[in-house]
């Protein structure tokens, strides 16, 4: 009961409670959209109650509005308690807006700013005009405005923005921050599991008999077709015995033909 509901819980907060009955199914056959799958998969990892979850460009190949959807379901896990890092690739204004903190890199993996973003950015925006940025027009999305401070083609001062970054009052910061960390770090705060898995070993594989039942029951054109290939193939193995003797040494022949046929249907069922 508790994991039922920890499952409903999970639904809720991906947003898909309306669809939870419905079959993954295909692009050709129809089932769910691109951007349900996205969030089914990020369902899927959630599901095993991590307290840190990455993902690599959760809103790419989405529409705008499929990217809000997929990047509310973000925020309200990063609400729940749990860390959510993201790599992002131009964001709109509303979802770079949902983020809290920002870690920016430059073409060889140089840190350009890293903290927080601020309301509507105003923090990432303060720093980069304090170093002679060009300031930010009126609706401007920060997320563009930012790429375009630094690596831009109107860039406003030669300046090596990654050398910056590291002389800073905010790259000073995080480093007290993980020293700080790094000294205080208790044995006893360790994350310990009295086993590898969550569940017992029959419990796996009775789940698991489970799955693949429901999977065999949904693909009854699939099974149907294996059925009548195995009945072919159990002909055609079997007219090779029409007309052989069973005495003496073709009883051992014939046997281990049978043998050879027998795990070959077998393989073929599988």
């Amino acid at each position: 009961a508790t994991k039922m509901k920890f499952v409903d819980h999970v639904l809720e907060i991906m947003e898909l409670t309306d669809i939870e009955t419905l079959q993954v199914g295909s692009f050709e056959e129809g089932g769910l959209t691109f951007e349900q799958r996205k969030r089914l998969a990020i369902a899927c990892e959630l599901a095993g109650s991590p307290s840190v979850i990455f993902l690599d460009e959760p809103t790419s190949g989405l529409d705008s509005r499929g990217a809000l959807v997929v990047i509310r379901a973000m925020r309200r896990i990063a609400d729940s308690g749990r860390t959510v890092v993201a790599t992002i690739h131009q964001p709109s204004a509303a979802v770079f807006e949902m983020f809290d903190d920002l870690i920016l890199l430059k073409k060889g993996g140089n840190v350009v700013f890293f903290g927080e973003l601020g309301d509507e950015s105003c923090e990432m925006v303060r720093y980069f005009e304090e170093r002679g940025a060009k300031p930010i027009e009126r609706q401007e999305n920060p997320a563009a405005w930012v790429l375009r401070a630094y690596a831009g083609e109107h860039v406003s001062n030669d300046a090596d923005w990654a050398d910056l970054y590291k002389s800073s009052n905010e790259a000073a910061t995080v480093r007290e921050q993980i020293e700080s960390i790094r000294a205080s770090a208790d044995d006893k705060n360790k994350l310990a599991f009295s086993s590898t898995f969550s569940v017992p070993d029959w419990e796996r594989i009775r789940l698991m008999c489970g799955r693949m039942l429901t999977i065999y029951r949904r693909s009854a054109p699939y099974n149907m077709t294996r059925i009548l290939v195995s009945i072919l193939y159990a002909f055609l193995l079997g007219s090779m015995f029409i007309g052989q003797s069973f005495r003496g040494k073709a009883v051992k022949e014939s046997l281990a033909a049978a043998l050879i046929g027998t795990l070959f249907l077998s393989l073929n069922v599988i």
